[in-house]
């Protein structure tokens, strides 16, 4: 099965934008690494969810450091209801189609919005991103690793 991410980038990014595995444009993570054999009906279903909310306001609070020897420099997003909300939604429905998830104890209430701080490109403090979009991300387009695919763009209403 094939590998994706759900995510939304900072800055808009094309549908078919390719970029490295170690280039990531900075973004925040709506549901990180799942596999699932993707359809139409699941791009649908994505596409409902995301379509019918609304824009949502994040804003940047602080830095801190992820990964297992805390040496993933990452900017925090304030804790927002709205967000949290619709990463439960979209992981409920990843789960019903029977998606895997590589790390699920960051899943639903072990979700901590977060942008990964990119070749030194950060969200300064007290910033305020305007979430209008999030984007569907191939992990291996055309089995590479070390590449990413954006493969759909769903917007919020």
């Amino acid at each position: 099965m094939q590998k994706y991410v759900l995510v939304a980038f900072v800055n808009s990014i094309d549908i078919g934008f390719e970029y490295s595995s170690i280039n990531w444009p900075l973004h925040v993570t709506l549901v990180a690494n799942f596999a699932v054999l993707r359809n139409a009906e699941i791009d649908n279903d994505i596409a409902k969810i995301i379509n019918n909310t609304n824009k949502i306001t994040l804003t940047a609070e602080g830095d801190d450091y992820f990964g297992p020897h805390k040496d993933v420099k990452v900017t925090i997003i304030q804790p927002n209801e709205q967000l949290n909300l619709l990463h439960k939604e979209l992981v409920d429905l990843l789960k019903s189609k029977s998606a895997a998830f590589d790390e699920p104890q960051y899943l639903k209430d072990g979700y901590r919005a977060h942008a990964t701080v990119q070749l030194g490109n950060n969200f300064p403090k007290s910033e305020k991103f305007i979430l209008t979009d999030v984007c569907l991300v191939d992990m291996f387009p055309e089995g590479d690793i070390n590449k990413r695919k954006v493969l759909k763009k769903f917007s919020l209403k």
